[in-house]
Order: C-alpha cells, then sequence, then structure tokens
C-alpha cells in the first residue's frame, strides 16, 4: 500500500504503489502479479515433493513423476548423450530432408498421413522416493530427477534425440545424402507418427464434447497450431523480414547445425519451413471470424474428405492415429463422425501441399520437434534461452523450474496427488465450497435483478446456473491409491533415460485422450485442468467451472484469511468465470453445453445498449501512451465488473447471516468492507517490463492491470460508500456501468 495516495483519486496507486516500486523483476521474468507468486509458490512445493528418494517399492504415481524430474535434472547424462538419442526420435516420426544432405524428393518415400499420425500421438518434486513410496509419487520425482540430472544429459548428448526423429520420420535438414526422387517419404505415415506424440503441425485433431450432442465426445479437425502464437504476426507484410521471424530463424539454424547439418543447407531449409509455415498462416481465417460456432461445425467422415480433400488418404491418417501394436487401439472406419472446423483452411491447404516441395514438407514437419531440443544439454538449452530473451526479453527458467513444469505436464495426476496431499487439506476445501454456494446465491439474485434480460430469459438463466457444474480443489478420485497407481503402473519410468521417458509418456497421453471418442464424457472427470495447475475456468460446452488446488493459495485464498480477503480474491475469480457462461458468447450454449442460443433479439438489444457504457469507459483509457480497445477488451472487463459486484454481495450476504462484522485486523486502521475492496486491487498488483505492454494492450483480450482496478471500482457504488469517495472524483464517476 501506498497511504500517501489518495484512495478516491487513484486506488491502484494506493493498493499497490509501494509493492510496484519495490519489487524487481528476475532476468527471467516478463512480469511478476499474484497469478506468478502462486505459481512460484506451487513450484516451491512441487520441488521439494519431486526430490524425495524413490524407493523400489514406490507406487508409480510416486516412482514416475519423481524419475523424470531427476532424469530431466541429470543435464550430464544429457550432454554425454548428445543429440543422438533425439535424432533416433526424429526418425521414428519422419523424413527430415535438412538433417540429411542425400534427401531426394524423387526417392524419398515420405508419407505425409503417416508423419501427421505420428506427430499427433506425442501429445494428445525434490523429495526422496522411498522404498515404500506408491507409484503416484515415485513416478513424478523419478522423472523430476532425471529432468534435474544435467550430468546425464550431458553425459548421452545429441544421440538419444536423433534416434527418436529416426523413429518418426525423414528429416531432410540432418540428411545430407536426403534425395527427393530416393527418399520412401510419405505423409501419411509423418502425420499419423507426429500426431501419436500429440503434434499436429499441418492442421489440428483433437478429442471434444460434440457441441451439437455434448453426451459424446468426437474427433475434431482444425487448422494448424502455429509456432509463433498470434496469428498476426504471420499476416504483415514481409513477415519472414521481421524480427521475431529472423530470431526463429537463428534459432532454428543452430540447432540443426548442433544436430549435425551443414550451415548453409540448414539455412536455406529453415528460410523454406518459415515461408511455407507463413502460408499456412494466411490459409487461415481471421480469429474474430472463428467466433461464429456455426461455422465451425461441419460434420463429416473419412469417406466424404477423401472426395472433398483427396491430397490425403484421411483413413489411413485417422487409422494410424487410432493404432497402438500394444493394445488399447481405437478402431476407425470410413463412416467415423468427424466434426471439421475449418472447411476452406483445408482446401488452402490441398494448393498449398500440391505447390511446396516435398522437401519442405517433410522438413516443416520434422522441425515442429525441435522444441525437445530445449530440454537436452547446455549447448541446446543456450541457444533456446537466447532466442527467448532476443523475443521475450527473458532469460531462461531455472532448470528446477523447467522440470516442474514438464512434470506436472507429463503426470497431472501424479503430481497433483502429491500437491493436496501436503498442501489442500479438506478444511480448505470446505470452505471454498461454502464460499462457491454463496457466490451461485449473489449471481442468482444479480439475474432477477437485471434490467437488460427479458423475464423469459432471465428463467433460461436461472436454469443455466441451476446446471452449472463447479469442480473445486481436486476430484476425490485422485485420492483412491488402486486407481491412481493403475493410471501408471505400465508405463517404464527412470531418472537415467530422461528424453524416452517424456516421449513414453506423450505417447500415452495422446492415446489415452484418443480412447475416449464415441464416449459419454465423464462429468466428473477433471480433463482440461488438474488439481496441480495454477489457472481456472468455465467451460462453455460442458457447463462447468473448475477451481483448483493449486490456484486457491495465498495470496488468493487461505483458511486462515478473514472471509473479506478470502471472497475479494478467489471469490472475486470465481465471480468473474461464472459470468462467462452468461455473456455473448454463454448466451448461444444452455445448460447441458448443447449450442442452443437462449437470449432474444430484445436481449441482445439491451446487452448491446449497456455494453456501449463499458465500450466508451475503457475506451477512454491510456496505459503508456497505449490507448485500449473497448471492443476487444469488452468480455473480460464484464466478467471482471461481474465477477467483482457478485462476490462483494455473497460477502456482505456472509457477514448478514453471521450477524456480526470480520474483527479488525491489527494495525491496519480499514473496516473489512475496505479490505474487501484493498484485497481485490492487491489481485491486480503487477510489475511488468516495458518492452511487453505494448503487446498486452495491442493483442490481448484483457485490460491492462491497473485498469481492471480503475474501471471495475468505478463502476461500484459499494466501493465509493466504504471509502466515502465524493460524486464526480476520480474513482466515483457518476456514470457507472453495469452488464450483472
Amino acid at each position: 500500500m501506498d497511504e500517501s495516495v489518495d484512495p478516491c483519486n487513484n486506488f491502484y496507486e494506493y493498493a499497490c504503489g509501494t509493492w510496484v516500486k519495490r519489487e524487481a523483476l528476475s532476468p527471467t521474468e516478463q512480469k511478476k502479479d499474484t497469478f506468478t507468486i502462486v505459481e512460484d509458490d506451487v513450484n516451491l512445493h512441487l520441488r521439494y515433493l519431486l526430490e524425495e528418494k524413490v524407493g523400489p517399492d514406490d507406487p508409480a504415481y510416486k516412482a514416475q513423476p519423481r524419475n523424470f524430474y531427476k532424469g530431466c535434472m541429470n543435464l550430464a547424462r544429457i550432454a554425454e548423450r548428445g543429440e543422438k538419442p533425439f535424432l533416433e526420435f526424429l526418425a521414428t516420426v519422419g523424413e527430415f530432408p535438412a538433417l540429411d544432405p542425400d534427401w531426394n524428393e524423387t526417392q524419398s518415400d515420405f508419407s505425409l498421413e503417416d508423419t501427421i499420425v505420428r506427430l499427433a500421438k506425442l501429445d494428445l518434486l525434490e523429495e526422496k522416493v522411498g522404498p515404500d513410496d506408491p507409484a503416484y509419487k515415485a513416478q513424478p520425482r523419478n522423472f523430476y530427477k532425471g529432468c534435474m540430472n544435467l550430468g546425464r544429459i550431458a553425459e548421452r548428448g545429441e544421440k538419444p534425440f536423433l534416434e527418436f526423429l529416426a523413429t518418426v520420420g525423414e528429416f531432410p535438414a540432418l540428411d545430407p545424402e536426403w534425395n527427393e526422387t530416393q527418399s520412401d517419404f510419405s505423409l501419411e505415415d509423418t502425420i499419423v507418427r507426429l500426431a501419436k506424440l500429440g503434434e499436429t503441425p499441418l492442421f489440428s485433431i483433437k478429442i471434444d464434447r460434440d457441441v451439437k450432442n455434448p453426451e459424446a465426445n468426437r474427433l475434431y479437425m482444425g487448422d494448424a497450431v502455429l509456432s509463433v502464437q498470434s496469428q498476426g504476426y504471420y499476416t504483415v507484410k514481409d513477415a519472414a523480414d521481421t524480427p521475431i521471424f529472423q530470431q526463429r530463424k537463428k534459432w532454428l539454424v543452430d540447432t540443426l547445425v548442433l544436430l549435425g547439418a551443414d550451415q548453409d543447407t540448414a539455412e536455406s531449409d529453415v528460410a523454406s519451413i518459415i515461408n511455407f509455415e507463413i502460408a499456412l498462416a494466411n490459409s487461415m481465417r481471421d480469429p474474430v471470424e472463428k467466433e461464429n460456432e456455426q461455422s465451425k461445425y461441419n460434420p463429416t467422415n473419412p469417406k466424404q474428405l477423401k472426395v472433398e480433400y483427396p491430397y490425403l488418404n484421411w483413413l489411413k491418417v485417422f487409422q494410424g492415429i487410432g493404432s497402438n501394436p500394444d493394445g488399447g487401439s481405437v478402431l476407425i472406419d470410413d463412416d467415423e463422425r468427424i466434426i471439421n472446423q475449418e472447411l476452406d483452411y483445408f482446401e488452402k491447404l490441398g494448393l498449398l501441399l500440391q505447390d511446396t516441395d516435398k522437401r519442405v514438407v517433410a522438413n516443416y514437419l520434422m522441425s515442429n520437434l525441435l522444441k525437445y531440443t530445449a530440454w537436452l544439454g547446455t549447448e541446446f538449452t543456450n541457444i533456446y534461452d537466447i532466442y527467448r530473451k532476443d523475443t521475450m526479453d527473458v532469460s531462461g527458467s531455472e532448470r528446477w523450474k523447467l522440470c516442474i513444469k514438464q512434470a506436472t505436464t507429463i503426470f497431472p495426476e501424479a503430481v497433483s496427488r502429491l500437491f493436496i496431499e501436503e498442501h489442500f487439506k479438506k478444511d480448505a476445501k470446505d470452505k471454498v465450497d461454502d464460499m462457491v454456494a454463496d457466490l451461485r446465491k449473489a449471481f442468482k439474485d444479480l439475474i432477477i435483478s437485471n434490467i437488460w434480460m427479458s423475464v423469459e430469459t432471465k428463467q433460461k438463466a436461472e436454469e443455466k446456473l441451476n446446471r452449472m457444474s463447479t469442480k473445486v480443489g481436486y476430484p476425490e478420485y485422485i485420492m483412491d491409491d488402486e486407481r491412481i497407481n493403475d493410471l501408471y503402473a505400465d508405463i517404464p519410468t527412470d531418472d537415467y533415460n530422461y528424453l524416452e521417458t517424456m516421449v513414453a509418456h506423450r505417447k500415452f497421453q495422446a492415446l489415452q485422450k484418443l480412447q475416449n471418442v464415441r464416449k459419454k464424457p465423464d462429468r466428473q472427470e477433471w480433463t482440461r485442468i488438474f488439481p496441480a495447475s495454477v489457472e481456472s475456468g468455465y467451460y462453455h460446452l460442458a457447463n462447468e467451472l473448475t477451481f483448483p488446488a493449486a490456484f486457491l493459495q495465498p495470496p488468493l485464498f487461505s483458511p486462515e484469511y478473514p472471509s473479506s480477503m478470502n471472497y475479494a480474491g478467489a471469490g472475486m475469480w470465481f465471480g468473474r468465470d461464472l459470468t462467462q457462461g452468461f455473456g455473448v458468447r454463454g448466451s448461444r450454449y444452455d445448460g447441458d453445453g448443447y449450442i442452443n442460443p437462449w437470449w432474444s433479439d430484445k436481449d441482445k438489444e439491451g446487452y448491446e445498449s449497456q455494453s456501449t457504457c463499458f465500450v466508451d469507459q475503457y475506451g477512454c483509457y491510456k496505459w503508456e501512451g497505449n490507448s485500449i480497445d473497448g471492443e476487444m477488451t469488452l468480455a473480460e472487463n464484464v466478467a471482471d465488473n461481474g465477477g467483482l459486484r457478485q462476490s462483494y454481495r455473497a460477502y456482505r450476504a456472509l457477514i448478514k447471516r453471521q450477524g456480526v462484522e470480520e474483527q479488525r485486523l491489527p494495525g491496519l486502521d480499514l473496516n473489512h468492507n475496505q479490505i474487501f475492496f484493498l484485497s481485490f486491487a492487491q489481485t491486480w498488483c503487477a510489475k511488468i517490463r516495458d518492452e511487453i505492454k505494448e503487446s498486452i494492450v495491442e493483442d490481448g483480450p484483457h485490460s491492462p492491470h491497473p485498469y481492471r482496478v480503475y474501471g471495475a471500482l468505478q463502476n461500484s457504488k459499494e466501493f465509493a460508500e466504504a471509502f466515502k469517495c465524493p460524486a464526480g472524483s476520480r474513482m466515483n464517476p457518476m456514470r457507472k456501468c453495469i452488464m450483472f
């Protein structure tokens, strides 16, 4: 707090000013805020849990993540093996002409379908491991130790990676003898092998609820996942010459050379890779166009796809992705229902492939695996860190943080179980459940008092609210030893061969996801956000909110905090996520997650009328000279405002029910109504690098942190009353915007 600032003039400075001035960003940080603080604390907890030793009798859920972490940290072993394991891994996926100087298109048997399948199949903690530890403890800890074993990683060098590449497909850039005429490169085969690793660079493949029938999971196909996150980078004039692509080119070239490619060949191949991906991106629809859910729902099947897009053997691709020689295969036939989300993209993709040399396609597909080299020895890590520094102005993260992230991704259930046992007790879960019930009641009251919805629409909104499911903390089944150990029991995990462990688990996860196709979604399963994730979210297709244990940590929530702080922190966040289910996008989905619009035309007019106030309000704000786009940030601004109103109403209802105000905090001359708004504002305290401020304003759907405070509080008469702000003062303007 900066008590020298008048809270009625600048509440963000009052709440955050001293902290922002005092805090310094480390070289690895782009920003520091409540959520990065929570994430750092959670990572430290996980580090201690994963660094425990693995014992011979440890169950899989303990041993596997710990062994993985140990392997990740063993840089000596990684360096010793060098790039060989990675190159062997690449070979299992597909041909990589950039790594093969003798690659020849006419001799290659490159299969696009096979490469896509192999890529797709890739996706989809410091305590010692004791002799009696169950699998859910031993496995993530072993994984973490492997990740941290830099000696072992250095010892192995790149050899394991090169072996891995060889299992995927041809990589002409790494093969000086690659020749197109002699290559047996198969596009289908390479697609298949990549898909089995969760990698879908030409087009995305996922399993999700059928939006017209959420009682069944379906295969979805969409446009490509781009290497550079924002599509806007690809659509500017001469995109390949812009700094971000020049920096990416340098990283790719340096990586290929480290893996054995010729410098000149690598530069030529990488230029073609980047130009190909730019062409892919320019074949995609604008992100705004994709918001139309109806346009993304185009049921088809492999038989129809063969007619509509004959450039691929689609049945071979989907059957290849579903196959598994070790059991658990998913049988796909010509009549399998598949949802095509991007009709025009797949037409343009065919034309692009027709006009592109086989070498370029093979190199592009296989180059998507080069990000794995960031987990190899120091040489590879260093050039990746330079790339991060050039593009994001941050240094590489400490190795243990990278290994924690990997272990949590590879063993989400096991790492979550470890975290819950130590850092989220049942009394905390019970307290959050009570708070959530208060917040749901508060939102119901806001629906009833809403001025722009018709009576019929209010009834539909209440029905949707009543059907909304809430996942808090963790699912009970994660505490079932037998279930969680069985999940990992058959997957080998040691701390010695880190790369192989990571690849095996990615294949396992991809197959696990695919096995849900055609099945009825289990509403009790946590499949999108896991308990050890520092995030929350609302999922339209299931009409559900998820608030995991790792998110419900200080300073957002603590059983020891007064209710004013918990309701303003985690409670406000719950409220803003809940509000997402009742805005423009939420109005398209009913209480069961079906696409079933429930607003009338008059409701839409009412929403648009109320929206004008928010668009004007936020559109007048400028941050560091950059104007905020009130239209682009509208949905999130409405959610922020709704979350604040909802959480304060819920807090006051709690106090009324208890019949007594909370006891004042010692040393703080504020009542708990004031503490509520102070805690809300401090949720958004942030130290941010100047270099990324412009991109936050231009690219993000959220308003910058200070304006999430200004905007919501300027619209709150309860805030003005709590701090006795005069009417017309900066924090208490006469015009106030209300949606919910």
